[in-house]
């Protein structure tokens, strides 16, 4: 295992190198205790505030290739169990996918970390109007408050389907993964790429969702990943056959589907907070009486 920790208020850096045995149940666990350890020997403190940009690489056989997973974290507390717990969860997901056995040979964690406080906090959505049609567009604006800084606003678009059937749908700013996410890869490939493809909590979302009681779970192929990473998008085709949007981007939360996509980054800031804002469609129907009225 190797760590590199990097103190950006003192301008230190320490790397850790060590051999950690194969003990079902607990290697896991001495992986963390590590993490734990080389963050405590590099800052000479373990309680504290602060920022932490946390990579992490995983190497090892089940695994097609290397894993590399990035985030950032700021709390106003303990700073040191973030990435631990990501850790954690990491190596959890990994250890309990359905697709193959992974023994890992090789893991690398790099921190770089400062006692700044580098947050935002999500404030208010607001919208342009109370009521939409199919087709329309929706223009949003959304207040964000940097910790000890100013107020700023995003604003952006987000495209309603023209074929949408529906009266009422939902937009949704939040940062990272929103909770209720249940991906559904269908091999270890798609695992992987889903793995590494989740936003990061600098990461703002805004979304547009709607309820699909008739469709089930659609899993994120490879392609797919790479797509939404690349062009920050979602992609959606219409079965006219089944009558339902079929979502080929990052599939459901909480039984919810994407519709359209606005993401923006701020590299450094770990965005808190979430805002929901409920919006009412207008349906126009082609409404005939019958012969003889």
């Amino acid at each position: 295992m190797e760590i590199v920790v990097q103190d950006l208020d003192r301008q230190r850096v320490r790397e850790f190198q060590v051999e950690i045995v194969r003990i079902p149940g607990v290697t896991d666990f001495l992986l963390l205790l590590m993490n734990l350890y080389a963050f405590e020997a590099t800052l000479e403190r373990v309680v504290g505030p602060g920022t932490i940009i946390w990579r992490s690489e995983l190497v090892g056989e089940g695994l097609p290739r290397p894993l590399i997973q990035e985030n950032l974290f700021t709390c106003l507390s303990d700073v040191s169990l973030a990435p631990v717990s990501a850790m954690e969860q990491l190596l959890r997901e990994v250890r309990q996918n359905p697709f193959a056995k992974v023994e890992l040979e090789q893991v690398r964690v790099e921190f770089a970390v400062s006692q700044e406080i580098r947050a935002i906090q999500i404030m208010n959505l607001t919208l342009d109007r109370e009521y939409y049609s199919p087709g329309d567009v929706i223009e949003f604006a959304v207040d964000l408050q940097i910790f000890y800084g100013e107020l700023q606003t995003v604003t952006g678009q987000l495209q309603i389907p023209a074929e949408l059937d529906a009266f009422q749908i939902e937009v949704r700013a939040y940062a990272g993964v929103p909770l209720g996410y249940f991906p559904s890869p269908r091999s270890m490939e798609e695992f992987v790429a889903e793995l590494e493809g989740r936003p990061t909590n600098s990461m703002l979302v805004i979304e547009l969702v709607t309820w699909d009681i008739e469709m089930g779970p659609v899993g994120l192929t490879q392609e797919a990943a790479l797509k939404q990473r690349k062009e920050n998008a979602f992609v959606l085709v219409f079965d006219f056959e089944a009558m339902s949007w079929k979502n080929l981007g990052r599939g459901f939360v909480n039984g919810m589907l994407t519709l359209d996509r606005f993401e923006q980054e701020f590299p450094g800031f770990h965005i808190w907070g979430q805002a929901t804002e409920s919006v009412t469609l207008t349906q126009e129907f082609d409404f005939k009486l019958p012969k003889g009225y």
